[in-house]
């Protein structure tokens, strides 16, 4: 039988279910067999069905187990399990591999204990799986960056029927991990001349290995600067996402799960004999016990049946009303609308913005109003106590300050409830804003919208340029960097007379109300500033009092560059312009730029450079008008986390403490009296030109040896000549993937610091096809 879908083994009756797409193959491969189409044309989507958002949840677990992590509720919160034995059935080979993946995550410290057992009952129905994208090598059990990553919730169908948003969420998953894997090749900074050979050969394999998963996305139009984008946010935030919260009704095709409507099954705003009839639905119970076992500041919940974005309220009681929240809520929105865009192949524009309210239809019982307001609009919120699956705890709805202070966005992605598959788009430029014919589509759009959704949770700076010599890395998945790792990963010699330029940029937010740059020699620099987490306490207060130019100022410590602007998100565009008008996205934000000198600085003394900002202040400001309803300052973990600094929530061992101003990674330049103007002192991926001197070099060194036995030497002529042939096969191929990898070559610079170009920074000639 020939299987031309996407999940062409999938459809290929003699194969078993769960099973590997090939024996041999690795993991990760057998994601991107997965998730590819049967032909080598561009990859056009199709909406996944209960057996095909399983498999890739655990192909995708399989595959990056140091970034994400596959659960289900039942053996996380122990909730019972919806359905009977004709639902959801699991092959043997599921249930092996899923022991397996058991087994590596105690080994890796993720679980206290196996869940073994519960896993081998393999219950009849329909368990709740989910996924968690976090960074455990670079945000390990113990460290403070852990406690304080921002974290967000996707839920792709609460309605079972409506099956757009699970294919979005999943399809973003394994791109964003992808990316995320690709970035972080090699492991390791160029070793050394001085390293044994073995050592060299693992690392230029890795080389290998980044050069040709780079050269596999540009295939696909996901240029370097959009896989450095996304391989950021994989590391630096903490996503959920739950494919299906209504495990049963998917996989039945039911907009409800057993006759329930589960969108109002949620413990806000239910009146009269009503007010406890809630949480009767598994899928209730999920979300719920996800939202109070994590402090959720961003969420997004898909639907079908319009094409809007909507925002709170959306509650009967809030009729006409607006939220303490609008402000945030309302900006988010109208990017997410933005950055997802019109379908103008299919004459369908872009998403309508709005509250539910004014744009869906009132709601008792809503997740979008329950995830934001449950814990502190107590009036509207009573515990449940359901009967079905043997009841459900009261203190389960009983909530604490710290939860339920979601800013929960509503897309409503198509009119349809599952659109043709024509309409869903293809995997091709996926953030090309140009690419508006047949590759865009709703599933397309909707990633784009989870990206931006990604970026906006937190603010974020990066230093990107040196005296206009762009740095190769911002900040590289499955990294330790902590404890000052950044005074060796982001180090650059600079000839030490004169000015110095910097180069940085801003994201995660909207509204720039100032950015600057702040220096000072390491050795001044407070102790408890490691480089990877924001300051707090004594350290902020020392790089406030130099920003903010209170008495006491520490006069070593200095700031230049001082300035405002907008980020991509912003409905004007970016201010200061990017560095190129076609970037998409890590430099698609705008690039700031400033001097200073470097006079005063000894030889050999080591500055660090962070960027600041702050961002979005209006988002804390608390409404005046007469139909916010209650009269309170903002509530959201979202707004307070970027503009209160008496904000802070700590609960399940997570952390949002709420600041004014944020700060980069710092870039140590080390002070240099001769030598070249510029000099990165720290870089993984070699440029053509360097890895050609070590080949010169290990030549040199080969040529010296003796030659003491002429007639063993004639033996191995022949092995010989076989291992140069290979190798020199082996370095022209390196050399034509460094050539083909535009961003990661010699003499890659910044524009002039007042000339900001408009050339298209994407390949000429990218084949039209996916990953093989």
């Amino acid at each position: 039988m020939r299987c031309a879908a996407a999940l062409s083994l999938l459809l290929c009756s003699n194969t078993p279910l769960f099973s590997p797409m090939r024996i041999h193959a690795s993991p990760a491969e057998n994601v991107r067999n997965l998730l590819k189409h049967g032909t080598k044309k561009v990859r056009f989507y199709r909406s996944f069905d209960w057996m095909d958002a399983h498999r890739i949840m655990l192909g995708l677990a399989e595959a990056y187990p140091e970034l994400v992590t596959l659960q289900n509720a039942q053996d996380e919160y122990g909730l019972a399990v919806a359905g009977g034995m004709q639902d959801c059935p699991l092959d043997d080979d599921f249930t092996r591999r899923i022991l397996k993946l058991d087994e590596k995550y105690v080994l890796m410290g993720k679980r206290n204990e196996s869940h073994a057992r519960k896993l081998e009952q393999n219950e009849p129905g329909c368990k709740n799986w989910f996924l968690t994208i976090e960074d455990h090598e670079a945000h390990y059990a113990k460290s403070e960056s852990k406690k304080r990553l921002p974290t967000l919730l996707m839920s792709g169908t609460v309605h079972g029927n409506e099956r757009v948003g699970t294919t979005a969420v999943l399809e973003y998953a394994a791109l964003l991990l992808e990316a995320a894997n690709c970035e972080s090749f090699p492991h390791e900074d160029y070793p050394g001349p001085q390293a044994p050979q073995i050592v060299m050969d693992e690392w230029l394999d890795q080389v290998d290995q980044a050069n040709a998963c780079r050269q596999d996305l540009h295939h696909r139009g996901i240029v370097d600067d959009e896989r450095k984008w996304l391989a950021r946010l994989a590391t630096t935030r903490r996503i959920i996402i739950v494919p299906a919260a209504n495990s049963l009704g998917f996989f039945r095709g039911e907009r409800e799960e057993d006759g329930i409507d589960p969108n109002k099954d949620f413990p806000f705003d239910l009146k009269g004999d009503e007010d406890t009839k809630c949480m009767e639905t598994i899928t209730a119970r999920t979300l719920n016990e996800i939202f109070i076992n994590n402090i959720i500041q961003l969420a997004i919940t898909f639907h079908s049946g319009a094409s809007v974005v909507a925002y709170n309220w959306g509650a009967p009681s809030f009729d006409g009303r607006t939220c303490p929240d609008d402000t945030s809520m309302a900006q988010v929105s109208r990017v997410y609308q933005r950055f997802g865009g019109p379908l103008k192949y299919w004459k369908q524009g872009v998403y309508k913005v709005g509250t539910m309210n004014d744009l869906v239809y009132p709601v008792r019982g809503g997740m979008e109003d329950w995830a934001y307001a449950a814990s502190w609009a107590k009036d509207f919120s009573k515990g449940c106590q359901p009967e079905t699956y043997k009841g459900y705890a009261a203190s389960q709805t009983q909530y604490n300050d710290s939860v339920l202070r979601t800013v929960n966005i509503l897309v409503e992605t198509s009119k349809e409830k599952d659109p043709p598959i024509t309409q869903l788009g293809a995997d091709y430029l996926l953030f090309d804003p140009s690419w508006q014919k047949m590759g865009s589509g709703h599933i397309t759009r909707n990633i784009r919208v989870l990206s931006a959704m990604t970026d906006l949770v937190q603010p974020y700076l990066s230093i990107v340029g040196v005296n206009r010599k762009l740095l190769d890395d911002d900040v590289v998945p499955g990294k330790r960097r902590d404890d000052r790792a950044c005074t060796k990963t982001k180090l650059v010699g600079v000839k030490g007379h004169g000015a110095i330029g910097i180069n940085w940029i801003v994201g995660g937010g909207i509204n720039i109300a100032q950015t600057g740059v702040i220096y000072a020699p390491w050795n001044i620099i407070p102790d408890d500033i490691d480089g990877e987490n924001q300051p707090t306490g004594r350290g902020l207060e020392e790089l406030l009092k130099t920003i903010i130019g209170e008495d006491g100022a520490d006069p070593r410590i200095k700031t230049s560059g001082v300035s405002i602007g907008r980020t991509r998100w912003h409905t004007q565009g970016p201010y200061p312009p990017p560095l190129k008008n076609k970037y998409t996205g890590l430099l698609g934000q705008p690039l700031f730029t400033t001097r200073f000198k470097l006079n005063d600085y000894k030889d050999g003394e080591k500055i660090a450079v962070f960027a600041y900002a702050q961002l979005d202040q209006a988002w804390g400001n608390e409404l005046t008008n007469s139909t916010v309803n209650p009269a309170l300052p903002p509530q959201s973990h979202l707004a307070n986390a970027r503009t209160n600094t008496d904000w802070k929530h700590e609960y399940v061992n997570q952390i949002v403490e709420g600041r004014k101003f944020w700060f980069s990674t710092p870039v140590t330049i080390e002070v240099r009296k001769s030598g070249n103007k510029v000099i990165d002192l720290a870089w993984r991926l070699p440029s053509e030109s360097r890895l050609k001197r070590w080949e010169e070099k290990m030549e040199e060194e080969i040529s010296e040896y003796p030659v003491v036995f002429s007639f063993i030497v004639i033996m191995i002529f022949a092995v010989g000549a076989g291992i140069v042939i290979h190798r020199f096969e082996k370095r022209k191929k390196r050399k034509r993937m460094f050539r083909e990898i535009s961003t990661e070559v010699d003499g890659m610079e910044l524009n002039d610091y007042d000339d900001y170009g408009d050339t298209s920074i994407r390949p000429s000639g990218i084949p039209n096809h996916t990953i093989d």
